[in-house]
C-alpha cells in the first residue's frame, strides 16, 4: 500500500470518527427536544464555524501524527512528488466530493425551502460537509487501487 493510500485511508477514518460523534452529538440532543428549541440564526452559524474549525485543526493535527508514524515505522522518507497521476486522481476525487457537497446543499435548501425548522437545513450541511469529506479520499483510493 503506498504512502497516498494510507493517508487517504487515515483521513477516512478520522472523518468517520467525528461524522459519528456529531451524529450522536445531534441525536442526544434531538432525544432531549433542544434542537426544536434553538431556532437562531447566530447560534447555528457560530456552531457551523466552530464544528468546521475544530474538524479543520484535528485534520491537521492527525495528518502530522501519521506521518511521524509513518515516517517511524516504514523508515522511509515521505515522497512528495506529485506526477499527472496524482493530479488526475486528485482532480476526480475533488470532482466527487463536490458533487456530494452540493447534493447536500440541495438537500438543505428544500428543506428551508418546504418550511422544516432551521436545524434541519444546517444538519444537512454540516453532514453534506462531512460526507464530501469522506468520499473525496475514498475516490481517491479507488483510483489509486484501480487506475484511471
Amino acid at each position: 500500500m503506498s504512502y497516498q493510500e494510507r493517508k487517504h485511508i487515515t483521513s477516512i477514518f478520522t472523518s468517520l470518527l467525528f461524522t459519528l460523534t456529531y451524529c450522536m452529538y445531534v441525536f442526544q440532543q434531538y432525544q432531549n427536544g433542544t434542537l426544536d428549541k434553538i431556532d437562531s440564526l447566530s447560534y447555528w452559524a457560530y456552531t457551523v464555524i466552530i464544528i468546521l474549525s475544530v474538524k479543520i485543526g484535528f485534520n491537521i493535527l492527525v495528518q502530522i501524527i501519521f506521518s511521524i508514524f509513518h515516517s517511524l515505522l516504514s523508515k522511509e522518507k515521505q515522497n512528495n512528488l506529485v506526477d499527472e497521476l496524482d493530479n488526475l486522481i486528485e482532480l476526480k476525487s475533488l470532482k466527487y466530493a463536490f458533487i456530494t457537497f452540493m447534493l447536500g446543499f440541495l438537500m438543505a435548501m428544500l428543506s428551508a425551502a418546504n418550511g422544516m425548522p432551521m436545524y434541519v437545513m444546517f444538519n444537512l450541511l454540516i453532514l453534506s460537509f462531512f460526507a464530501a469529506e469522506i468520499v473525496g479520499p475514498s475516490s481517491q483510493v479507488y483510483y489509486y487501487r484501480r487506475g484511471i
